[in-house]
């Protein structure tokens, strides 16, 4: 009798196993189509528009280009918060904002993206800095890999 208890007891057993290696199965694949799903959403962002809300109006949720970038990415990227940093640029494309950011106080070199609209007009701050080689003071806000910076997007400059 003890024996046959036994056995229904490993019985028992490998069948909740089996049940929990399922559930955590369907747990992680439901967790990958709805990171799709957050991608789709983030989609247009950078693209197109620079920003959009998601939710109702008092509670949008605001979704800008680090936001998207992260939820985008298929590795783990976080969002910091906006902050100035001192850097020289080492290269702009004024037609997307698209640029190489040293930053002085890493010395470091980091792809950025220059959200200003005022990138693309003659003259602007970026371009002359990067023309004379200057030190800038910019409004940014980081993504971050492994707590590093892995972009840089500049919304705000001035002259250092």
């Amino acid at each position: 009798m003890a024996s046959n208890d036994n056995a229904i007891t490993r019985q028992l057993l490998n069948g909740q196993l089996q049940n929990q290696q399922w559930l955590q199965s369907m747990v992680e694949k439901l967790a990958d189509e709805g990171r799709a799903s957050l991608r789709d959403v983030a989609d247009p962002v950078g693209r197109s528009v620079r920003m959009i809300r998601v939710g109702d109006r008092p509670r949008a949720l605001p979704i800008d280009e680090p936001v998207a970038e992260a939820l985008r990415s298929r590795g783990e990227l976080t969002v910091g918060e906006s902050r100035e940093y001192r850097v020289r640029l080492e290269g702009v494309f004024k037609t997307n904002g698209a640029c190489r950011v040293r930053l002085l106080d890493l010395d470091k070199i980091v792809v950025g993206k220059i959200t200003d609209p005022s990138v693309g007009s003659a003259g602007n701050v970026y371009t002359r800095a990067l023309n004379d080689g200057a030190e800038l003071i910019v409004v940014a806000k980081p993504t971050m890999k492994d707590g590093n910076i892995n972009r840089l997007f500049i919304s705000d400059a001035r002259a250092a």
